[in-house]
């Protein structure tokens, strides 16, 4: 499907991102998109022949441009933009030769990346070491105080929460994790719930 914007609601809609033109074989397909929170930039996986491997990229949503920035190795992922709109979380899976061989679809690890760096320097902030098969869905309260992960294995979800941003200024601080079992139904967290945990 093709991804419009406009200026406003009465704005004349403009495409803004067309799979049909990414490849000569109509091969692409656009996955998730993510849009965020000033409306600047809009991050979006495309998947190649029919793979659920996705590959992210950010549109530069008022000049239709892709910035550098490419995030590789997920799958089944989203976004999660922290309110400046200048960094985001998301999880990945390992690179082949990292791990054994056959574990690349496994071990999930969230990341935090911030725009015009390099996949390479994203920080790792949340694994589960004793947890193979767990996948990670990571989300930000709109303050930005706090992230919240979603982590599934089996179809059961628990939730971990930490201080965004303890996270961002070079220490991991999981002081305040919580084990949340409605995680399933946070799929915005709001200010409230924030507010709620300090």
């Amino acid at each position: 499907a093709v991804v419009y914007a406009s200026e406003g609601l009465g704005g004349e809609p403009r495409s803004l991102i067309d799979p049909n033109t990414m490849s000569k074989d109509g091969t692409v397909a656009l996955g998730a998109i993510n849009l965020s929170d000033d409306g600047k930039y809009l991050a979006y996986g495309v998947a190649d022949g029919g793979s659920d491997w996705n590959a992210w990229r950010v549109r530069d949503v008022a000049t239709g441009k892709d910035l550098p920035d490419r995030i590789d190795r997920t799958r089944h992922a989203s976004i999660a933009w922290m309110p400046d709109g200048k960094s985001f979380y998301y999880s990945r899976y390992p690179d082949a030769g990292s791990v054994p061989k056959g574990d690349e679809e496994f071990w999930q690890k969230a990341y935090f990346h911030k725009l015009g760096e390099p996949q390479k320097k994203d920080r790792m902030v949340f694994e589960r070491a004793d947890c193979k098969e767990c996948g990670n869905t990571p989300g930000v309260t709109d303050d930005g105080r706090w992230l919240v992960m979603r982590q599934g294995r089996n179809w059961a979800e628990l939730g971990w929460i930490a201080r965004a941003a303890g996270i961002i200024g070079g220490t991991l601080l999981l002081l305040s994790i919580l084990a949340v079992l409605f995680a399933r139904y946070l799929t915005r967290p709001i200010r409230s719930f924030s507010d709620a945990v300090q």
